[in-house]
C-alpha cells in the first residue's frame, strides 16, 4: 500500500507584527522588548506544532524579522509584494502593513494583484483604485497536485473611519447625526469590502486555465455577508440554475469535521462573540465531487488556544486571530 502524502495549507493574522524599536500607527503604540520575545517565541512554536505546507500572514510591518523566523521553521521560500510605509515625521512609525506568504516550494509568477481596469469601469469607479491591503497573486507546484494559484488577502476592514464634517449641516440632535455618520461609514466599509473581493474573484475566474486556486487569509467578515457574495455566489439561494462549479467553496465545506456534523469554530471574538472572519477557499479540483478532483480528503483545524472570549481588549504578544489550517490528502 502507497503511502498517503500530506499538504498543509494555512494562514493566520499576525496582529501588528512590527519589531522593535519600530511602532505601529502611532509613537505610543509597540512592544517592549520582552513582548516582542514572547509574540515571536508564540509565533515560532505555532509554526512548529502546525508545520505547514503554505502559510499567508496578514498584517505583517517586519518582513524581514517574520522571514526569518521562517527559513527556521522549514519554509525557506518567503516573499511579500508591497512595501511597508513610513509616516513622513516619524520614520519609526509604521503603517499600512502587508501579506506574506511562506512555503516549503518554490513561489513562481509572484505578483501583486491589480484591478482590470474594464471592471473598475463598469463598477463607476471614477477615482485611483488601490486596494486597503495589495493582496498576493503567486503559483506553487505542490507535489502530487501541480501548479496550485494561490491568493493571499487580507480585505477592508470593519473598522468605522467617519468624517465629521459631512454630516454638520444635518439639522438633528447629535445622537441622531451620529448614527447618519456611523451608517454611512459602515455602507463605504461594506463598498470597499466588495469590490476587493470582485476584483479578486474576477482574477480567479479569468486568469487560471483551469488551475486548481486557493484564495486565503483575513476576509473581514462572515462568507454569507453581502459584501463577499463575488466568492459565494454558488451558495446564493437567490440566484437560480448556478453549476455547481461556479465560484469557490468554504474548505471547512468539505472537510472530515463538517460531515461528521461538527460546528465551525470562530476565528475571531469581539466583545464576547466569535466569529468567524479567516478563510481557506479552494476551486472545485479539492471537491470530491468532481472528475479532476486532486485530493482524497481533506482535515480542517483551527488553532486558537491562545484566544479567550474574556479577554477585554487585545493582547499584542500573540494574535487576535485564530490560525486556520487544511490537511490534504492525495
Amino acid at each position: 500500500m502507497s503511502e498517503q502524502k500530506s499538504i498543509k495549507i494555512a494562514t493566520l493574522n499576525l496582529l501588528n507584527f512590527a519589531a522593535p524599536p519600530y511602532r505601529f500607527y502611532s509613537e505610543f503604540e509597540g512592544y517592549t522588548h520582552s513582548q516582542w520575545q514572547s509574540k515571536t517565541l508564540f509565533f515560532s512554536e505555532l509554526l512548529a506544532h502546525m508545520s505547514p505546507t503554505v502559510i499567508a500572514f496578514q498584517e505583517v510591518f517586519s518582513v524581514k524579522d517574520l522571514e526569518e523566523i521562517c527559513k527556521e521553521q522549514g519554509l525557506p521560500y518567503f516573499s511579500a509584494v508591497s512595501a511597508v510605509k513610513h509616516e513622513a515625521l516619524k520614520p519609526d512609525v509604521l503603517y499600512s502593513p502587508v501579506v506574506a506568504i511562506a512555503s516549503k516550494y518554490p513561489i513562481e509568477s509572484l505578483n501583486c494583484l491589480l484591478p482590470n481596469k474594464d471592471l473598475l469601469d463598469y463598477f463607476g469607479h471614477q477615482t485611483p483604485f488601490g486596494f486597503n491591503r495589495t493582496p498576493i497573486k503567486c503559483k506553487i507546484n505542490l507535489p502530487d497536485v501541480g501548479f496550485v494559484s494561490f491568493y493571499v488577502v487580507h480585505l477592508k476592514s470593519q473598522r468605522l473611519i467617519t468624517d465629521g464634517s459631512l454630516f454638520e449641516q444635518i439639522n438633528a440632535e447629535p445622537n441622531l447625526r451620529h448614527y447618519y455618520e456611523q451608517s454611512f461609514a459602515l455602507l463605504r466599509n461594506s463598498q470597499d469590502r466588495s469590490l476587493e473581493a470582485s476584483i479578486i474573484m474576477h482574477d480567479v475566474m479569468t486568469n487560471n486555465q483551469n488551475m486548481p486556486v486557493v484564495v486565503l487569509g483575513d476576509f473581514n467578515h462572515n462568507l454569507e455577508h453581502a459584501s463577499l457574495l463575488p466568492f459565494n455566489i454558488a451558495n446564493d439561494h437567490s440566484f437560480k440554475d448556478i453549476p455547481s462549479e461556479s465560484g469557490l467553496i468554504d474548505s471547512y465545506t468539505l472537510s472530515q469535521q463538517a460531515m461528521e456534523g461538527k460546528q465551525k469554530p470562530a476565528t475571531h471574538f469581539y466583545r464576547g462573540k466569535g466569529n468567524v472572519l479567516d478563510y481557506i477557499l479552494l476551486s472545485q479540483h479539492f471537491d470530491p465531487v468532481h472528475d479532476n478532483c486532486v485530493i482524497k480528503k481533506l482535515n480542517y483545524a483551527t488553532f486558537d488556544g491562545h484566544l479567550t472570549t474574556q479577554r477585554d481588549g487585545e493582547d499584542i504578544r500573540y494574535s487576535d486571530h485564530a490560525a486556520i489550517m487544511i490537511d490534504l490528502s492525495v
